[in-house]
């Protein structure tokens, strides 16, 4: 197996609460590449336990190295620097119940939520009180460094290994 050719010079913790979703799994796949250590996190250890194999497949089909860790999302924040809330929006104010006090002071938590609901229509924006998702995961862990980043990056793009990804990434946060 081979290491990724753009391992960074610092690696971090990194943690995906619902990792198994949409863009979970490209974001793990993607950090995992770059030499991070990725922790798959879910509702369901099943559900986790199941993503992290076939990531760590993928990759190897790829000759790339990667040991996956995950588990249900209260056990594997408290090990990240960086937590990153791959969920819907409607999920954020209940998960934020079970893993506020488990994360650690000081973790960067990364927000790609958008406030999006499903209708006839189609998806449709959501008026947050807060002004936006990250705002409102700020308020909830205060002693957190919460940035809202990653919204216009496609899980279709993310999953699309070993292509290179391209475009900008705004990121928001004090």
């Amino acid at each position: 197996m081979t290491t990724f050719e753009s391992t960074p010079k610092r690696t971090y913790t990194i943690t995906l609460v619902g990792g198994t979703g949409n863009q979970g799994p490209g974001l793990a796949l993607r950090w995992a590449m770059a030499g991070h250590r990725v922790l798959i996190g879910s509702r369901v250890f099943e559900k986790a336990q199941a993503t992290a194999a076939r990531l760590t497949e993928t990759l190897a089909n790829h000759n790339i190295k990667a040991n996956y860790e995950y588990g249900v999302n209260a056990d594997v924040v408290g090990k990240a620097e960086v937590v990153v809330l791959t969920i819907p929006y409607e999920a954020v104010r209940d998960t934020l119940k079970v893993i506020k006090d488990h994360i650690k002071p000081g973790a960067i938590v990364v927000s790609p939520v958008v406030p999006m609901t499903t209708t006839e229509e189609g998806l449709v924006p959501i008026s947050v009180p807060e002004g936006s998702a990250a705002e409102l995961i700020a308020k909830e862990l205060p002693h957190a460094n919460v940035v809202g980043a990653l919204q216009n990056v496609s899980a279709e793009a993310l999953d699309a290994i070993p292509e290179p990804l391209e475009g900008d990434v705004v990121v928001c946060g004090e």
